[in-house]
């Protein structure tokens, strides 16, 4: 089954999400981050096991009920539901550069790009005693690739 979004399904997402995440003085809103866009693709193709109920909450969505109303009455008689449908909504928004870049939490390129740190003067310091120390360790039984035997 594909994690695709009907069009009505997306339209359904945009309310939704634009209700519990609109613009203000202080962020961007769910739709100016592209949730419905572009980034909720991105969340169901990282969480597939989210897109069937996903798309059976929005499909029950029914706009002359009203979105606040509808959040309400599925966050007290579904939970379950209720959680998985702001879990897609929240995780889409924070991919979004546009939120990203409103936290302030954009890519962090850092000492830690290559997966290893660079060494520090406090580093060095804080391992000099511990790269002093003689090996202990306790010898064991140790069988390679090849079937020697090592002790």
């Amino acid at each position: 089954m594909t994690n695709e979004l009907s069009d009505e399904q997306r339209e359904a997402l945009g309310v939704l999400a634009v209700t519990l995440i609109p613009q203000s003085d202080d962020g961007p809103s769910a739709r100016e981050a592209g949730v419905t866009e572009i980034w909720i693709d991105v969340t169901l193709a990282e969480r597939p096991d989210l897109a069937e109920q996903l798309r059976m909450t929005l499909d029950a969505y029914k706009p002359e009920e009203g979105a606040r109303a509808y959040l309400d009455r599925l966050e007290r008689d579904a939970p379950a539901e209720f959680a998985q449908l702001t879990y897609a909504i929240a995780a889409s928004f924070f991919k979004s550069p546009v939120a990203q870049e409103w936290l302030g939490s954009g890519r962090i390129l850092d000492e830690y790009e290559g997966a290893e740190p660079e060494p520090t003067a406090v580093t060095e310091e804080l391992l000099r005693p511990v790269r002093a120390m003689p090996s202990f360790y306790r010898p064991t039984d140790f069988v390679g690739g090849n079937g020697d035997e090592r002790n």
